[in-house]
């Protein structure tokens, strides 16, 4: 059964978020529609995606703030809450809204580590500092918030849609390992094994003297 999505209007952005929190990690088949007429006459389940709610009924209404519907990247204003037992941000004012804040900005925001992007601080290397983490200065860098925010998600829509159909989740771990150079001095022979070793002594990299 295909869940109907309500947008005042429709963006890459809606588009990646939507088909990743429904379709790839709920297992929901899902449309679209602008259609007001439509989407208020619609029988089966259906959620409201935007700024104010189009009807008065029980439709399920998330309010939106602006991130989805952006086309540029820039620094968003964050202010971190807490709602039940986690943190939340891209808070809503309405209070027809299903959640306090908006679930599918935040996700977004957080899946594509866009904080990356618009960061001014960098280290020696130009990449991200992890002190600026916004995970790391509200202390949930160890906690799976999207995840914790799509089960919530989800408990709410089952409740609500009994005939909704869920995909089992099954999880995996998988470990890996960064190594830049497996094999320093492996098959070099005598000569460029002997030139390797002083430039790593010259240059105090004594760590590739250590055999692994």
């Amino acid at each position: 059964m295909d869940l109907l999505i309500f947008l005042e209007y429709q963006t890459a952005r809606t588009d990646y978020i939507f088909h990743h929190i429904f379709h790839d990690i709920l297992g929901l088949k899902i449309k679209y529609t602008t259609d007001k007429s439509f989407f208020i006459n619609y029988k089966l389940p259906k959620i409201q995606y935007g700024f104010k709610s189009i009807c008065n009924d029980q439709t399920f209404f998330f309010q939106s703030v602006d991130l989805l519907f952006e086309n540029d990247i820039k620094k968003q204003e964050i202010v971190v809450s807490s709602f039940r037992d986690y943190k939340i941000f891209f808070m809503c004012e309405s209070d027809n809204s299903v959640f306090p804040f908006d679930v599918f900005a935040a996700s977004f925001y957080m899946v594509t580590r866009y904080e990356e992007y618009v960061a001014l601080e960098r280290d020696d290397l130009g990449r991200f500092l992890a002190d600026s983490c916004l995970a790391v200065k509200h202390n949930f860098l160890d906690y799976p918030i999207v995840d914790k925010w799509i089960i919530h998600l989800k408990q709410i829509l089952k409740e609500n849609f009994p005939s909704i159909k869920f995909k089992d989740q099954k999880f995996e771990f998988i470990n890996t390992i960064d190594v830049d150079s497996a094999y320093s001095y492996l098959d070099k022979g005598v000569f460029r094994t002997f030139i390797s070793v002083c430039k790593d002594v010259l240059l105090f990299n004594f760590k590739n003297l250590i055999p692994a």
